[in-house]
């Protein structure tokens, strides 16, 4: 739950008291949180907003259950993620997400196929993700330039406007 209403009073906090990279990740991505209803009105964000949720979440999701379950519950978020590493100039993960994706259609398939994509029995969606192409790219996690520092945040301070635009949505 965030701690703030609006992405102004995020924002304002943060000028006035500069907050820690996690505290205002976590401040962000929990309003981001509250308005992301349907792809439909992600798309419609503007792009550092899009930019950062997609980086933030894709992490959030390859630390918790790997690219599998990247793949798995966010697959749109593979190109905005690598979009918006590369706005930000997050060579490494770049280029970690780029080799990835080359994967993501077959393993799109391959949930299919194997019934995954409609209604699945958990066990069996954890059970692929350990059989998985994509378990060959988890350890890049263990490498602290996996994770967005200082970079993502200041990305986010120096576009706040493109945030509080979504106050009013």
């Amino acid at each position: 739950m965030p701690l703030f209403e609006t992405f102004q009073d995020l924002f304002d906090e943060d000028a006035e008291s500069p907050m820690e990279p996690w505290t205002i990740s976590e401040q962000l991505m929990a309003l981001l949180y509250e308005r992301v209803n349907s792809k439909n009105d992600f798309d419609a964000w503007p792009e550092p907003p899009r930019f950062y949720y997609a980086c933030l979440e894709m992490e959030y999701q390859v630390g918790n259950g790997g690219f599998a379950q990247a793949a798995y519950n966010v697959p749109h978020l593979f190109s905005v993620a690598i979009q918006g590493h590369e706005a930000v100039g997050n060579t490494y993960q770049t280029g970690i997400l780029r080799e990835a994706s080359k994967h993501l259609p077959r393993e799109r398939q391959m949930h299919a196929d194997k019934g995954l994509l409609d209604s699945p029995d958990l066990q069996e969606v954890f059970d692929h993700f350990a059989d998985s192409d994509f378990s060959t790219f988890d350890g890049v996690t263990s490498n602290a330039a996996w994770w967005s520092g200082e970079e993502l945040h200041d990305y986010a301070r120096k576009n706040r406007a493109s945030f509080i635009q979504l106050d009013a949505a």
